[in-house]
């Protein structure tokens, strides 16, 4: 008996694990989805309407937002070390048309998903929520 359980048991776990990991990969995959589907026109008409404002200024800490709007910007623009940055940048965003899709190459989520960028998102409460989760995350139809 100890034999037969000492053999099923990982047998069990390894199709747990496989079971678990499939399950991940699939929710993954419908997210990617839906950014895929996701046209600069649509993305900038959903930014135009979630309340986005346009400073800092409402933030109890202006000077921490204005920094993690600052690092954001930095870190996503054209001359970014953060490569599918530059690349989202410089190859599909300037320029676009309006029903070009934000997600081309996979460049617009491993940009504005990278860790890096949420870190610096991050170091404001404020300009997370307010400002880089609605705009960049939900408009695009990423998970905040």
């Amino acid at each position: 008996m100890n034999k037969k359980l000492l053999i099923a048991l990982p047998i069990l776990a390894l199709a747990t694990f496989g079971a678990v990991f499939f399950l991940a990969q699939q929710k993954g995959l419908k997210a990617s989805n839906a950014v895929d589907n996701v046209s600069f026109s649509q993305w900038q008409s959903c930014s135009g309407t979630t309340g986005t404002p346009i400073s800092c200024k409402d933030a109890d800490n202006i000077s921490a937002c204005r920094k993690a709007s600052t690092d954001v910007g930095n870190l996503t623009q054209g001359t970014s070390q953060i490569q599918p940055c530059s690349d989202f940048y410089n190859k599909i965003y300037n320029p676009h048309k309006a029903e070009d899709l934000i997600n081309n190459n996979g460049f617009y989520v491993s940009c504005y998903t990278n860790s890096y960028v949420i870190a610096a998102a991050k170091q404001s409460t404020f300009f997370y929520d307010k400002i880089f989760a609605p705009q960049y995350l939900i408009c695009a139809k990423l998970s905040a």
